[in-house]
């Protein structure tokens, strides 16, 4: 058990391995056991490529997933992979199945797409991710976090090492501007263990089928568009209906992307008008 807590209490009295957090600075942590768990091979390529967005191609231009229209192809909004000896292959959302083996497709490498308007130039979603936690050392996140660089590298072998890893994070991590990328980045470590949904990790149990309290399927897609924080995040917080504090702000303050005429807040979902 390895325990991120700024105090020895609850779980981190009797975890193997304590980690004392400063308060706030759990994001960069979670990149330096990322950084690590790709140093010390505690990654499942195979899971990455069938069950993530991993293999996906970003184009380098202008960083969005590269869709079937860039290439003429009359899938328009599918997203493709790189597969090594096919060339781009499309991924279909519905069966959640690649047109090809997944095991060759390339998570890492560069590639030129030929594309309708020349080659365009992309790199599999998991070689931006490796890009974004390459600057965190255990020196870096030692001096960032207050936890010794050896004590981070201890953790970081018992979660390459272990066969499965599940984790459990609530208001430390979720009272915090950017809760959503933090706890997206402590997911990551299950996630590239291979373990979700699986045995020893985080499951997902069948729910009782129930309608949604939101009620989205009632705006119009003009409504949705116009949702704070949609157009910059369409798979975080706003495409469920939620909106960030910085979002409503912004709107306030500088009336970007329009000014708000009203705000009621219902716990910690504001419904802005």
């Amino acid at each position: 058990m390895v325990s991120v807590d700024p105090c020895r209490a609850g779980f981190a009295v009797s975890a193997d391995s304590w980690l004392r957090v400063r308060p706030g600075t759990d994001g960069p942590l979670a990149l330096g056991l990322l950084r690590l768990m790709f140093e010390y091979g505690g990654v499942d390529r195979e899971f990455l490529r069938r069950w993530t967005n991993a293999a996906l191609l970003v184009r380098d231009d202008t960083r969005d997933f590269l869709r079937g229209a860039d290439l003429g192809l009359p899938e328009k909004e599918c997203y493709l992979a790189w597969h090594s000896a096919r060339g781009a292959v499309p991924y279909d959302p519905a069966t959640r199945r690649f047109a090809a083996d997944v095991a060759a497709l390339e998570l890492e490498r560069s590639v030129m797409v030929p594309g309708s308007d020349g080659p365009i130039p992309c790199r599999p979603a998991l070689a931006h991710l490796r890009a974004s936690f390459a600057p965190w050392t255990p020196e870096r996140v030692g001096a960032v976090t207050g936890i010794e660089a050896d004590k981070i590298r201890e953790a970081a072998h018992m979660l390459s090492d272990s066969g499965s890893v599940a984790y459990y994070c609530w208001s430390g991590v979720g009272q915090h501007r950017d809760a959503t990328q933090i706890d997206r980045a402590i997911a990551l470590l299950t996630v590239l263990k291979g373990r979700h949904d699986a045995p020893g990790g985080n499951v997902a149990y069948t729910k009782v089928p129930s309608l949604s309290m939101n009620g989205l399927d009632l705006l119009t897609p003009e409504m949705l568009a116009s949702a704070l924080g949609r157009v910059e995040r369409p798979l975080g917080p706003p495409s469920t209906g939620w909106v960030r504090g910085v979002d409503v702000w912004r709107a306030v303050h500088d009336e970007k992307p329009y000014k708000v005429r009203g705000l009621m807040s219902f716990g910690a979902n504001p419904a802005v008008s």
